[in-house]
């Protein structure tokens, strides 16, 4: 049984490689079909090694190729046009696999690979590119060291050329229809990613139509799927990264945006957004870095800002605002205030060039105060009250007054006060330096716990 198989494939075989019609005497070939390898040559400059050891198969296939040796065309029409290329052996050696692979090549360099229907048809020039896919980089003019992978990928326009060069393209229909130009440098891996291009270089998309309509843009990095997806990207140096991420990217340069942030981004530039839903309404404002959750989320098209926590600055309506911690400055809209602290100025709203500093503060504004200051945990201004400023816990109820703690030490015109005190002795406890003052006398600690006093008189 084992020796009637052996037998069997042997015929087989034999009668596959003795079909059609082969019109040259080139030894060591395997050919099978039509006018396949027909016209093999030997004898050349390079006989020792041109136009042997081939396997042509299909009617067709390989039938203008002459010197090419070592090589593999199997399918109707498959480099039917080569003609033969290169000055040593590892010149002409190929593999082309598929109806009309190969089948517009007339100049094949050594190494390249095309498996598929139609794939690197119309491809003119060709040196150790790796085509896999039906209509896989159809209408190239000029390739060298490519990899495409998938059907349609690199599948040029009827008539249109364009040149590619150390790229990695993988995907169903991924860089399709390229306009003409060259391409160089470039990694697309995802199905239908980057879609119609423009000439570029330098660029990395991997995610299902990630950059879908990149244009001229370089060295760009997106990733996942529909990253930048819906913009004409012309902008260089950016980086995209998560699902539909800043989907309408155009002209703007050297953003970094990941996590569903910049939803609006188009012309602006120099902007780091992290986070989902972070800085929405930037569209043309630059220099900005904002990075939490639903940071900036329903905001302006604000520059040079820094929002910096969950839900910080989330109204920020105007340029150069700070807010760092969780809902710090969730709802101002006013110009130039900064608020650093876990609900730092949470409900200022118009209020402009506002500071709060620790945990809560200035929590109380809730309208237009504005020039405030409050620091330390709990440091309020109360509402209503405007140029105050407060050191430490505690309720500053005065316009244009300095108060530490509970007590008053400055008044609006920058006079420094406090409240009065009289110590029950000339020994009381103190700190040397201290001093403090009662309606009669002016009181002086000049040591630990020693106190000397002066009486005050009218003038």
């Amino acid at each position: 049984m084992k020796l009637y198989f052996t037998s069997l494939v042997a015929l087989n075989l034999f009668s596959l490689v003795s079909l059609g019609q082969q019109t040259n005497s080139a030894p060591n070939n395997y050919l099978g079909g039509y006018q396949a390898g027909a016209s093999l040559i030997t004898g050349g400059p390079d006989a020792a090694y041109e136009g042997q050891s081939n396997v042509f198969l299909g009617s067709y296939a390989g039938s203008s190729a002459t010197t090419e040796r070592e090589s593999v065309l199997i399918g109707a029409g498959a480099g039917a046009n080569i003609t033969g290329n290169g000055s040593g052996p590892d010149d002409m050696i190929m593999v082309c696999i598929g109806s009309l692979s190969c089948g517009g090549e007339t100049n094949l360099g050594g190494g390249s690979v095309m498996i598929g229907q139609k794939s690197g048809v119309d491809n003119h020039n060709s040196s150790s590119d790796v085509f896999v896919g039906t209509h896989s980089a159809t209408n190239s003019s000029t390739s060298s060291e490519n990899v495409l992978v998938g059907a349609g990928a690199g599948d040029g326009a009827e008539g249109s050329s364009y040149t590619i060069e150390d790229n990695v393209f993988v995907g169903s229909s991924v860089f399709r229809y390229p306009l003409e130009g060259d391409y160089h440098d470039n990694v697309f891996i995802g199905a239908n990613a980057v879609l119609n291009p423009s000439p570029t270089s330098g660029n990395v998309a991997i995610g299902s139509s990630a950059a879908y309509h990149l244009s001229t843009g370089a060295y760009n990095t997106f990733v996942g799927s529909l990253a930048a997806a819906g913009g004409t990207v012309t902008g260089n140096n950016n980086v995209v990264f998560g699902y539909g991420t800043s989907p309408q990217l155009a002209s703007g340069s050297h953003n970094i945006v990941m996590a569903d942030a910049g939803y609006s981004l188009k012309s602006g530039s120099e902007n780091y957004l992290f986070g989902l839903f972070a800085g929405n309404d930037i569209s043309s404002g630059s220099g900005n870095i904002v990075i939490g959750y639903a940071a900036a989320q329903n905001g302006a098209d604000i520059s040079g800002a820094v929002l910096l926590g969950e839900n910080a600055g989330f109204m920020a309506a105007r340029d150069g605002e700070v807010a760092i911690g969780k809902n710090a400055g969730k709802n101002t809209v006013g110009d130039g205030s900064t608020f650093v602290g876990f609900g730092a100025g949470l409900s200022v709203t118009n209020g402009s060039n506002n500071t709060a500093i620790g945990n809560q503060a200035l929590s109380l504004l809730t309208g237009s105060e504005s020039n405030d200051i409050g620091i330390g945990q709990g440091a309020q201004v109360a509402e209503g009250v405007s140029n105050a400023t407060q050191i430490g816990a505690g309720v500053n109820n005065t316009n244009g007054t300095l108060q530490f703690l509970s007590g008053p030490v400055a008044d609006s015109s920058g006079r420094l006060y406090t409240t009065f005190h009289t110590p029950a002795s000339s020994s009381e406890s103190c700190v040397a330096g201290s001093f403090w003052d009662d309606a009669n006398y002016h009181y002086v600690c000049v040591a630990t716990n020693q106190i000397r006093r002066i009486a005050l008189s009218s003038f």
